[in-house]
């Protein structure tokens, strides 16, 4: 759907692709369903996913700024973004979402990044608890029905800062070249 835009080689493909994969992974890890009460459907990994891929881009988007519009970076950026979405097309169609729907449901998650990124991305790098309180209840345990207990609301909040805090921590090459660290124990 989105290589129809793009002519020649796109920059940084291998590169986001990797990122993308990384934080796919780290989304992945049964932790945040079994002890962090993430719930384990399509919409709890959809969002776990989402608030990886929204650190990282919140991250370079950090270093954009102090770096003046990196043409590099913003090259990343939208490349990850392009990434994560290409897979969720594939995803969808794999999971029998016909071409008809596939326009509404990518633009509902588009936008759902988009959010992310400045609701998650934002508050974790800021340290903002409360705001990253809001986004956690709103996004992350956004379709639980019981009220999640502030102890996990807590422990997500906590991890989530701390991995902006790793991520802020690594070279913006190592990002440039496809390489990003989670953080390892949760």
């Amino acid at each position: 759907m989105f290589n129809f835009f793009h002519k020649g080689q796109v920059p940084y493909k291998n590169e986001s692709f990797a990122l993308y994969h990384t934080a796919m992974q780290q989304a992945r890890n049964p932790i945040f369903f079994e002890e962090m009460s993430v719930p384990d459907t399509v919409e709890g990994r959809f969002e776990m996913v989402c608030a990886h891929v929204a650190l990282i881009i919140a991250r370079i988007g950090i270093e954009i700024e102090e770096n003046k519009n990196n043409h590099d970076l913003m090259a990343l950026s939208q490349a990850l973004f392009d990434a994560m979405f290409t897979d969720m097309e594939e995803s969808l169609r794999q999971i029998g979402i016909g071409d008809m729907g596939i326009p509404r449901r990518m633009k509902y998650m588009m936008q759902s990044l988009n959010g992310r990124i400045h609701l998650i991305g934002a508050a974790a790098y800021e340290n903002d608890e409360q705001q990253l309180n809001k986004a956690i209840k709103k996004n992350i345990y956004g379709t639980v029905e019981k009220a999640v207990p502030k102890k996990i609301i807590d422990l997500m909040r906590v991890y989530l800062i701390e991995t902006a805090q790793i991520l802020k921590d690594q070279s913006i090459q190592d990002f440039l070249n496809g390489n990003v660290r989670f953080k390892g124990e949760i």
